[in-house]
């Protein structure tokens, strides 16, 4: 965070990155200085405390948990990263933040997106409406985009689990444009594609 000055410097003098990872902190900075030219981007969130309510307190269905990109200096948007083929997300909880980030994409090269949370797809019933802005943000990516798009998610706890869930029944539009893979948390094992 000291050195942010750095990367004004750089971007002036005509440095330009095709890939970027960068955490929660100074993420907005970078990618102002970087992003216009990076084709690959992965973000990674830091893990936050979550308040857990007491039992007797009602939690609405409705609502969305938000993760650190909440505190970077702004809302972060992906915009102007107008050569950007493949995302990252790194998250600890599903919440609006991912879902705003992959409606600001405005790049027609946009071939992959990967999301990884701590909670996989457990984090919200299939009925919730996050799959639905989800599959409504995809299905819109997927008409302007000039490749196929393909939706990674990162299945934590696959592994672990005895019966897998349906998914189908959370992006079930985008499934009928798009390629969907669920992977374990190393990468490696296919939990699900829906081309198979």
């Amino acid at each position: 965070m000291d050195d942010l000055g750095l990367f004004d410097e750089l971007s002036q003098l005509g440095l330009q990155l095709g890939e970027v990872h960068v955490s929660h902190r100074g993420a907005k900075h970078v990618l102002a200085a970087f992003g216009a030219s990076a084709q690959r981007l992965t973000l990674l969130s830091a893990r936050r405390r979550v308040y857990n309510p007491p039992e007797f307190c009602p939690m609405d269905p409705r609502m969305t948990r938000h993760n650190s990109f909440t505190d970077v200096d702004g809302p972060l948007t992906l915009s102007h990263c107008r050569e950007l083929r493949e995302l990252e997300i790194r998250v600890w909880h599903l919440g609006t933040v991912e879902l705003n980030l992959i409606s600001s994409i405005t790049s027609m090269n946009i071939q992959k997106i990967s999301l990884t949370s701590s909670l996989g797809f457990e984090g919200f019933s299939a009925d919730h409406t996050y799959w639905t802005q989800l599959d409504n943000s995809l299905c819109q990516l997927a008409n302007k985009s000039r490749r196929k798009l393909e939706m990674v998610f990162g299945e934590v706890e696959a592994g672990a689990r005895d019966t897998k869930p349906d998914f189908q029944k959370y992006i079930p539009r985008f499934i009928e444009k798009g390629r969907v893979r669920v992977v374990d948390k190393a990468g490696k094992t296919i939990v699900y594609c829906s081309d198979e």
